[in-house]
């Protein structure tokens, strides 16, 4: 029973990284907020609102 308690939290924790990481350092909302979401509700909720958040625009130059 501990055992699924501990791959449950490892799995959380994984799937908040790796959206604040990989998709909401490339939108308005950022890595910080995005950790802040998927912490505070759940990872799928967090990744749909780091979704809504605008992309931020690519400088070129």
């Amino acid at each position: 029973m501990n055992f699924i308690w501990f791959i449950a939290v490892a799995l959380y924790f994984g799937l908040t990284y790796l959206i604040a990481k990989y998709i909401g350092t490339h939108r308005q909302i950022g890595y910080t907020k995005s950790i802040y979401w998927c912490i505070l509700l759940s990872p799928i909720i967090g990744f749909i609102i780091v979704l809504s958040s605008p992309k931020l625009l690519e400088k070129t130059q």
